[in-house]
C-alpha cells in the first residue's frame, strides 16, 4: 500500500490513469474509497489521485488535524512531484482544498467544491459585514467544521450506519 511520509504522519493514498493531476480530498465520515466512481469515470483521461486525510482510513491520526490539513495536501503533492493540480474537495475535503487554495494558488489549475461548508465566511467581506455579524458566522463555521473533525466522524463507516443518523 502507497504510504507518503509528509509532516509528521504517514498518508495513504493511491495513484490511477494518466493526464493532468486531479486530486480528489473526501469528506469528515469517509476515506479515499468514497471515489471509486469518480476514480472510474476520470482515470482514462487524468491522473487521479485520492488520499485518506489525517486520521482517516489507513492513515495515521497524530497531531491536530485542523491545523495539518494543508500542509499534509502540500507536502503529498510534492512527494507525488506535482506542481499545478485540479482539486475537487467534498464536505470537509472542501474545507481543505479551498483552504489550500488561498494559502497556495499557484498550485491550483482548477478547483471544484461540492456540498462543503467551505467559503461560508468570507473573510474579504469583513469591511461590509457587521462586526457582530462577523463573529456570528465565524462561530458556526468553526463549530461545523470542529464538528466535522472530531473522533466522532473520523474512520471508516459503513453504508446504512443507523449510528450517522443520530448526529
Amino acid at each position: 500500500m502507497p504510504f507518503a511520509k509528509v509532516n509528521g504522519t504517514e498518508l495513504y493514498y493511491e495513484v490511477h490513469g494518466q493526464g493532468a493531476p486531479v486530486v480528489l480530498a473526501h469528506g469528515g465520515a469517509s476515506n479515499h474509497i468514497s471515489w471509486f466512481n469518480q476514480v472510474v469515470a476520470l482515470r482514462d483521461h487524468y491522473t487521479v489521485v485520492t488520499y485518506d486525510q489525517r486520521g482517516f482510513g489507513f492513515s495515521e491520526e497524530n497531531g491536530d488535524y485542523q491545523a495539518s490539513a494543508f500542509e499534509d495536501l502540500r507536502e503529498l503533492l510534492d512527494h507525488l512531484g506535482y506542481g499545478k493540480v485540479a482539486l475537487l474537495g467534498q464536505s470537509l475535503g472542501g474545507v481543505v482544498v479551498a483552504g489550500f487554495t488561498s494559502r497556495y494558488p499557484e498550485r491550483v489549475r482548477a478547483l471544484v467544491l461540492s456540498s462543503t461548508p467551505a467559503g461560508l465566511v468570507d473573510t474579504g467581506r469583513r469591511s461590509r459585514c457587521s462586526r457582530r455579524g462577523h463573529i456570528r458566522a465565524r462561530r458556526v463555521a468553526d463549530a461545523v467544521f470542529h464538528r466535522r473533525v472530531s473522533g466522532d466522524h473520523r474512520g471508516d463507516h459503513r453504508i446504512g450506519d443507523a449510528s450517522l443518523l443520530k448526529r
